[in-house]
């Protein structure tokens, strides 16, 4: 299995809450609508599958979809999209101008990434100065993991055996990951609290405690050009 089937596998098998109006989903449209005001902008959509979650901005922003896996580009098309790529987001240059982008969105996709300073140091490569870096991603810290592991269970929604995930964030590590790219973090939410069959009983709870919290979401602007260079490992 590659990379790319990989990724489609857990696509697939995770189609059910893609397109259904949760917390999760209602809370980074806010954000993102707030980040957007004041005229027409250019948006990445980093990991956009179908494109359902920015869909409500492509009539009057332009959003350009990257994803690795090739199914998705005419969903995303027809969503509203004016481009598609397929991309490695481990190695891939992105074919999109430097400085030519207002605002990332990266929804749920970094845990996915081999080599998240490639991928950061290219989403700051095409931002323009003060632009916007929008990143949401499972929380390994969350009440979850502390429950699964009192259980000799690995973290939940982490990488462990058989999973499309390949890093394991909590908000300290994400937010280190983003400043040492090139960005401010601004502010950091829970965007959802996950229970059996829907989220959005204690989700909205959970806005103020990301750390906690099954996904959290980080806002951050672009504040410094960076480089990419091949760092050693850390344990």
């Amino acid at each position: 299995m590659n990379l790319a089937d990989l990724h489609r596998a857990h696509d697939q098998a995770h189609a059910e809450w893609r397109g259904r109006d949760y917390y999760q989903v209602r809370l980074v449209r806010r954000i993102l609508g707030e980040r957007l005001a004041g005229g027409r902008r250019k948006i990445l959509d980093v990991g956009c599958a179908d494109g359902y979650l920015l869909a409500p901005f492509a009539a009057s922003h332009e959003i350009t979809g990257i994803d690795v896996s090739t199914q998705f580009a005419p969903l995303a098309l027809k969503a509203g999209f004016v481009a598609h790529q397929c991309k490695d987001l481990s190695s891939d240059t992105l074919d999109i101008p430097s400085q030519s982008i207002d605002l990332v969105f990266c929804g749920q996709t970094i845990e996915h990434v081999i080599d998240t300073d490639w991928l950061l140091c290219e989403l700051n490569r095409v931002l323009r100065p003060g632009g916007s870096l929008v990143v949401t991603t499972p929380n390994v810290r969350s009440l979850h993991t502390l429950a699964r592991l009192l259980m000799n269970e690995s973290p939940a929604f982490g990488a462990k055996y058989r999973s499309g995930h390949v890093r394991d964030w909590t908000t300290r590590l994400l937010r280190r990951a983003i400043e040492n790219n090139g960005f401010r973090v601004d502010a950091m939410h829970g965007v959802e609290f996950w229970l059996p069959g829907g989220s959005d009983v204690l989700s909205p709870w959970f806005r103020p405690f990301p750390s906690l919290s099954t996904a959290m979401l980080a806002a951050a602007t672009k504040v410094r050009d960076v480089t990419y260079i091949t760092r050693p490992f850390e344990n």
